[in-house]
């Protein structure tokens, strides 16, 4: 997979951002934002809607968020979806016109914050007429997707949707799709496919039980933690009369 990311000639001064509900407008830095990321790389802080932009040296320059009808309106964004289709996930987007806009580019994310680049897609040009815009995931994780859509102009200025969302089943019933540390903290991210209960088994690699608790799982994403009190290689066993799964986590 591609990280988005896109060379700056230099610190940012500023960027034009659509002002409809849909987009966003640039601010200056909020204080929220972390003071450094790697270079040329966005973070969205959701508890405030924020968007934390960072320059060639990893920098913050500029957040976005709010709206201002005001700037102009290179594009007039209408719907934009997500939804599950087989084995793939659909991502469509409408306009209702179109200035001096160059091509959009499809940003995914499994975490809502850490977008990566799934697509480049040209735009029809210049008009004032409806355009409508379809581009199929074919390689959806399991779990939630995150969407994002950026749109250029022909004069190198940007402008963002709001992020949309869509849930994939992939035909498992259950799945873990993702196991984080973080000190000693473990984070476990597990995907249902219904509303089911299971097992949780956390060993050590000598067979000696941890933690051993029943968890409801709630169709679609959930979130576990636990403390993991040493170094060393666990395993976590997820199980119930129907389905096992077992993942090593090394700290």
């Amino acid at each position: 997979m591609r990280q988005y990311n896109k060379p700056y000639a230099g610190i940012f001064l500023t960027l034009l951002f659509v002002s409809l509900n849909n987009w966003a407008i640039a601010q200056p830095c909020n204080p929220i934002c972390p003071a450094t990321n790697p270079p040329n790389t966005f973070l969205h802080i959701a508890s405030s809607d924020l968007w934390c932009v960072y320059d060639y040296a990893g920098e913050c320059c500029l957040s976005s968020g709010g709206a201002s009808s005001a700037l102009p309106l290179p594009v007039e964004l209408g719907t934009f979806k997500a939804i599950q289709k087989d084995k793939t996930i659909e991502v469509y987007w409408e306009t209702f016109s179109e200035v001096n806009n160059d091509r959009f580019q499809l940003l995914s994310s499994q975490n809502g914050q850490d977008f990566e680049m799934i697509a480049n897609i040209k735009s029809a040009g210049n008009r004032n007429t409806h355009q409508s815009y379809l581009f199929t995931d074919q390689t959806p994780r399991p779990g939630t997707n995150y969407y994002m859509l950026v749109q250029k102009d022909f004069d190198g200025t940007e402008s963002y949707s709001k992020i949309i969302s869509a849930d994939f089943n992939n035909g498992k019933a259950i799945e873990m799709t993702s196991v984080v540390l973080a000190g000693d903290l473990a984070q476990l991210e597990i995907y249902a496919q219904d509303d089911t209960n299971v097992q949780m088994l956390l060993s050590d690699m000598t067979g000696k039980v941890l933690v051993h608790k029943s968890i409801a799982l709630q169709s679609g994403s959930n979130h576990l933690e636990f403390i993991l009190p040493a170094s060393g290689m666990y395993i976590i066993n997820l199980y119930n009369e129907a389905i096992r799964l077992t993942e090593k986590m090394l700290k």
